[in-house]
């Protein structure tokens, strides 16, 4: 079999990256794809960018918007899109050649709707290879492919890395955020899954970047901790049993923002340490009881809780070593 698989790209001032991931899916291995391109109103050389390489390859479908954001531009991708199967990819990224073939090669040996793989990170000239390889080599429940997002050494839940039966996404829709929208999706996505499988080969590149939406937003944004509360809230009502898993998760994100206040060396306000202690409130026993989070995690929790002034003190020494 080789099924039609739609890659999808929203696209916005990437000119500098766009050219590089277009040639990283132009040398894939496997070739019953198309390219769905959604140029959300780029005010640089996007477009013309785009608009050579659908001249040059047909299997290139470029769309153009008014700018209205990430969300809306993969919304606008999914509706195009013709394959049984989708694969976003975020248009600063890259693919290794091998990508869309190794993916679906797991699809055909599990049947499983879902197919997610581990990534790489590129800071600049540096490359950080990834280890996570919980919930991986096997085909996942619902539940299981739940427990994995929840864990922090599984896949994540970001569109990216990933092969999704196209159907999945029928009477679903990105919401109309800058950041986190994979994550008010992604749930969903896994719940409606028949079988979920995760390869911990790092087939896919994600790029760090200054002007990405993602390093431009607000760094004391609450949007991630509001899309974490809409999943616990997803998980209560449709996995219950998840539910504690779900909690340990919560109480991280209320860390990442913590943590975003003592990196860059800024006093917490009053309202913000009592929004931060309301998100973490009751939730350290999730953690360390939660079977999928590694040891260094839950020290890492315990002395969050018992002495901000040393847990302080050990992120500073580690973000300037």
């Amino acid at each position: 079999m080789s099924e039609l698989i739609s890659v999808l790209l929203p696209a916005y001032n990437v000119s500098e990256y766009i050219g590089i991931c277009l040639d990283s899916i132009l040398q894939q291995t496997y070739s019953n794809y198309e390219v769905i391109i959604v140029n959300d109103g780029s005010t640089d050389d996007t477009l013309a960018i785009c608009q050579t390489y659908a001249q040059k390859d047909s299997r290139i479908h470029l769309f153009s918007q008014e700018n209205a954001g990430v969300s809306s531009a993969r919304n606008h991708c999914l509706l195009q899109a013709k394959g049984e199967f989708v694969a976003f990819i975020d248009p600063d990224d890259y693919v290794g050649k091998d990508y869309l073939q190794t993916l679906i090669n797991a699809q055909h040996k599990t049947s499983a709707d879902i197919i997610a793989c581990d990534y790489n990170t590129q800071n600049g000239s540096e490359d950080q290879d990834s280890e996570r390889y919980r919930f991986s080599n096997k085909l996942l429940s619902n539940d299981e492919a739940l427990r994995a997002i929840n864990c922090f050494d599984s896949f994540k839940v970001y569109m990216w890395a990933k092969l999704i039966r196209r159907t999945l996404f029928n009477g679903l829709s990105f919401p109309s955020v800058d950041i986190a929208e994979d994550q008010y999706v992604c749930c969903e996505l896994l719940s409606k899954a028949k079988g979920v499988y995760y390869q911990p080969t790092a087939l896919y590149t994600y790029r760090i970047r200054r002007g990405s939406i993602c390093q431009n937003t607000d760094r004391h944004t609450k949007t991630p901790i509001y899309a974490t509360q809409e999943q616990v809230r997803y998980i209560q009502a449709h996995h219950p049993e998840i539910t504690p898993y779900a909690y340990a998760y919560l109480f991280f994100s209320g860390i990442t923002y913590y943590n975003n206040y003592i990196i860059n060396h800024e006093n917490i306000p009053k309202t913000e340490e009592r929004f931060i202690h309301n998100i973490v409130q009751g939730k350290l026993k999730y953690v360390l009881r939660d079977p999928d989070i590694s040891l260094s995690k839950k020290m890492q929790a315990l002395m969050f809780s018992i002495s901000k002034p040393l847990y302080n003190q050990v992120l500073k020494l580690k973000h300037t070593s």
